[in-house]
């Protein structure tokens, strides 16, 4: 019988992970427009940054999954707490990204409902819709996390991982057996969840280092290869939901578990991270309106210049989050 649950005191790599998946969801959004042809010299540094960063939303899931799951916590608190730190930054940012669609004429009022049940006001937001649900499903599954043992998470984690490669909506598996129960995104909270009460391990870093090595380069060459023979890019072997992906994903999380980062550094990832959702939800309005276009005169190579953007708007939509922190009485809430 395996031994019950103990959660490590030390929560810092969390916060190294929320940074680094803002900075990495950043990036990912900025390596779209160097892979919408394949004829055009950018293409292969475009799949390079996709796929380098593709762990960006699972590795945020994995995170939710650590600090969520484990919880003896009442229904109705947990559901206040979570919606209220998700649907007033959430609901002010569609407000922002439609206000600012129809001002530009891309829109006309009556699009605006079927364009929120449809998934949004901008394409990134699918994922608040997503993790909505999740959320609703979360305090049903809370009571298990937190009187199983670390054997039964992990056969959870097991039947995921089988679901995931072989029962998926892209799987060819024709076998009659239901594991939808097991599917989704969900999945990665769990997966997450597990990976934060394993005690830390020396050999952990090795193991992180060999996922991420097996995972990149699986996504990098069959992505180039799938685009070429396509004649576009192809996202079909860097889907979310794919085994890749989810070995790079858990390399990720098992390397920062190791990582211990000097006090002042890790000062300011914590100051960030604490705004993580609010950067998230702001990168796109802050790439488009206040850094695209702006900074073209900069001479720098093709690598520094993506780079270069993708801080920037990491820097400015933080100081947005933490200028709308100011606000009173809203601030706290629509800042996230």
């Amino acid at each position: 019988m395996s031994k019950p649950i103990d959660r490590p005191v030390n929560y810092n790599y969390l916060d190294i992970l929320r940074f680094s998946a803002c900075f990495a969801v950043i990036l990912l959004h900025y390596s779209g427009s160097y892979t919408y042809r394949i004829e055009i010299p950018t293409f292969n540094t475009g799949v390079q940054y996709f796929t380098i960063t593709r762990w960006c939303v699972p590795v945020f899931l994995m995170v939710s999954g650590a600090l969520l799951l484990g919880r003896n916590e009442d229904m109705l608190l947990f559901y206040k707490k979570r919606l209220l730190r998700i649907l007033p930054p959430f609901l002010f940012w569609s407000a922002v990204y439609l206000g600012f669609k129809f001002y530009l004429h891309q829109i006309d009022l009556n699009a605006v409902p079927q364009m929120l049940l449809a998934g949004g006001a901008e394409f990134h937001l699918w994922y608040v819709y997503m993790i909505l649900g999740i959320i609703l499903f979360l305090p049903f599954l809370t009571p298990w996390t937190e009187k199983k043992n670390k054997t039964s998470i992990l056969l959870f984690v097991l039947i995921w991982i089988y679901w995931l490669i072989f029962f998926n909506e892209y799987s060819k598996a024709a076998i009659g057996l239901d594991l939808t129960y097991f599917g989704g995104y969900l999945g990665y909270l769990v997966l997450g969840y597990y990976l934060h009460i394993l005690p830390v391990k020396k050999y952990h870093w090795l193991i992180g280092i060999l996922l991420l090595g097996v995972g990149l380069t699986y996504s990098y060459y069959t992505s180039i290869q799938l685009s070429y023979e396509l004649k576009t890019f192809s996202e079909y072997n860097q889907r979310y939901l794919s085994w890749n992906v989810l070995l790079t994903s858990a390399g990720v999380f098992l390397v920062a578990k190791q990582l211990v980062l000097p006090s002042r550094l890790m000062a300011v990832v914590k100051e960030v991270a604490k705004y993580s959702f609010s950067i998230y939800l702001a990168h796109i309005f802050v790439r488009d309106n206040l850094v695209k276009n702006y900074f073209d005169f900069v001479q720098l190579d093709q690598h520094s210049f993506i780079l270069l953007k993708t801080l920037l708007v990491m820097c400015f939509s933080y100081l947005l989050a933490k200028a709308l922190s100011f606000i009173p009485l809203a601030g706290k809430f629509i800042s996230g």
